[in-house]
């Protein structure tokens, strides 16, 4: 019963996304597609909808853990991904060899001084080109640290992108 409300709210999610201009709707559950394959299994015809997920992974040395969204992946690159998930270099690896377009979510949310901000951020940088700066779920205090940031990383750097998610899992 729960699974079915779950998949439910998925097609509303889908829909409001619609109604709201949206040209492109994906889910981001964390670290699982089921939701994406039921959508797209009871509506094949969607065009506009693609599988996507919000990968929870760790910094082997610190244990410091972050989101990362993968956008537009079938089965076989989620196994995959699930499978190097526990260390953030391995999946970054996988996910550029694959060229596979991904995220890094709400960068200071789980943040624990377990190495030096320096050191965080510029790894951070090194791996991603994309960076949520607005978060439906973080302080605006934390948006507005990640897009100030990120304003400072393009005017040096010049290529981010950014974007911005509801954090409604």
């Amino acid at each position: 019963y729960l699974f079915d409300a779950l998949v439910r709210l998925g097609e509303d999610v889908y829909r409001l996304a619609k109604q709201r201009g949206m040209d492109y709707v994906t889910l981001t559950d964390h670290d699982s597609i089921d939701g994406c394959l039921y959508l797209l299994n009871k509506h094949p015809d969607l065009d506009d909808f693609f599988i996507s997920e919000e990968v929870e992974t760790w910094f082997p040395d610190t244990r410091q853990r972050i989101h990362v969204n993968v956008f537009a992946i079938d089965e076989k690159q989620h196994a995959e991904i699930q499978r190097r998930r526990p260390n953030i270099y391995d999946l970054h690896e996988y996910i550029r060899d694959e060229k596979i377009l991904a995220s890094a979510n709400h960068m200071f949310q789980n943040y624990r001084m377990r190495n030096s901000p320096r050191h965080y951020f510029e790894e951070m940088l090194r791996m991603f080109d994309v960076f949520e700066v607005k978060n439906g779920a973080m302080t605006s205090h934390h948006n507005r640290l990640i897009e100030d940031l990120m304003g400072v990383v393009r005017e040096k750097r010049g290529a981010v992108s950014l974007v911005a998610g509801s954090d409604a899992h």
